[in-house]
């Protein structure tokens, strides 16, 4: 993957934080002006991590488990949330 794969799968990841109720493909490639095809691809390799969940009912994405899981680990950002 090079850095401009990882990059632009961050960017996603951020769209999809910044929507609690979730996120369509759709709704990602026009906000970060990406193809489709692209912003289906990002957002099926990061559901296959676990760094976002696919809602089928509503046919949205939001923020999955493994998210949660680098944030655990890094006691030093314990104060992050009261900083924000």
């Amino acid at each position: 993957m090079s850095v401009k794969s990882v990059h632009k799968a961050l960017q996603v990841l951020e769209a999809v934080a910044k929507e609690p109720g979730g996120i369509t493909v759709r709704e990602v490639s026009e906000r970060l002006n990406f193809p489709y095809a692209t912003a289906h691809r990002l957002l099926q390799t990061l559901k296959k991590a676990g760094y976002v969940e696919y809602e089928s009912t509503e046919k949205v994405y939001r923020i999955g488990p493994q998210l949660i899981n680098l944030y655990r680990p890094a006691p030093h950002l314990a104060d992050l949330g009261r900083l924000a």
